[in-house]
């Protein structure tokens, strides 16, 4: 058997010429193929990959067997991705709110264009009610390679860039500042957080409801990540930016959304048109005064405290 690791962000495949080549050698000499996406959960027909195998097999009399490994949630051969529970749990602590609160928060690591999109919309429309962190670096490979820009012009058809663009020259915006390791067995999310949780956690206990933003977002996937679990440990509701039905997939496991708080039919579009929908809502909470988004966090503590333990038992289901 021939195993093909695939190293993925969102649709994009970046080690391609290995991926070609490892399919290619097994389809060549009939031989088993295992693809594995690396613990991750994208859309495979989004990453091209599919389109490749049936163009080699049209020339070859191909028997052999290909078999997946992935975590996207909607593949019938897919596994949970518990080591994303485990990763969350390093967030675990109590949190009390300030009664000053900021509305939004929203931290950005690596960078694309939908975080690229609704980070600047925040920073450049509501940035006095708003903990907003952007790692965005143009002198640093490992950002720089991740900017969104020109996905934002071509997919998302955004045509006026002038303010995102004169956001981009405000980044880096944080207040820790690590190297990324990329040898390490340690996402960079998580590099982040060791390097000083206790600012990081800091930050929640400032701010109401958390925009994030999922990891894989195009076709038909559904990927919870630590992104998402770790508003629900630490009780902060959330808007998520992801595939169309995320919040209905994330329901379906059990947890609940904030339908009766604002408007969540952003779930239902695509990723191209959802980051618009976020936007109004966004608006439309702006305009609430800091009383009544508290009120609103105490009358959602059921949703909170329900979401917290059914995470919980999520990771004590076995496995």
């Amino acid at each position: 058997m021939i195993t093909v690791k695939v190293k993925t962000s969102d649709s994009v495949v970046w080690n391609t010429v290995e991926v070609h080549s490892k399919i290619a050698q097994a389809l060549y000499t009939n031989q088993d193929l295992l693809i594995d996406l690396n613990s991750e959960g994208p859309d495979f027909t989004t990453l091209g990959i599919d389109e490749y195998i049936d163009t080699i097999k049209t020339t070859v009399n191909y028997t052999g067997n290909i078999t997946f490994q992935t975590c996207n949630m909607l593949e019938p051969s897919s596994t949970f991705p518990i080591h994303l529970v485990y990763n969350a749990l390093e967030y675990e602590s109590t949190i009390k709110k300030s009664n000053d609160l900021k509305h939004f928060g929203l931290f950005v690591g690596r960078g694309n264009a939908p975080r690229l999109y609704l980070s600047s919309y925040l920073y450049n429309n509501h940035r006095n009610i708003s903990l907003h962190t952007n790692h965005l670096d143009l002198d640093n490979e490992f950002y720089a390679a991740n900017i969104g820009l020109e996905r934002l012009m071509l997919e998302y058809n955004i045509t006026d860039i002038t303010d995102i663009a004169n956001y981009i020259n405000q980044c880096p915006i944080n207040t820790q500042s690590v190297e990324i390791d990329k040898t390490l067995d340690i996402n960079p999310a998580q590099q982040l957080f060791k390097n000083d949780s206790d600012d990081f956690l800091n930050k929640y206990s400032q701010f109401a409801i958390e925009i994030v933003c999922e990891t894989y977002f195009t076709g038909n996937t559904f990927f919870p990540t630590e992104k998402i679990w770790r508003p629900i440990l630490l009780k902060t509701p959330f808007i998520v930016q992801g595939p169309a039905g995320y919040l209905k997939n994330l329901r379906n496991l059990g947890f609940k959304t904030f339908n009766d708080f604002w408007d969540e039919g952003y779930d239902e579009d695509p990723h191209t048109h959802s980051i618009h929908e976020i936007t109004r809502v966004i608006d439309t909470l702006a305009k609430e005064s800091t009383e009544e988004i508290s009120w609103m966090l105490k009358n959602m503590q059921d949703i909170l405290d329900h979401n917290y333990n059914r995470l919980l038992d999520l990771y004590n289901e076995p496995k």
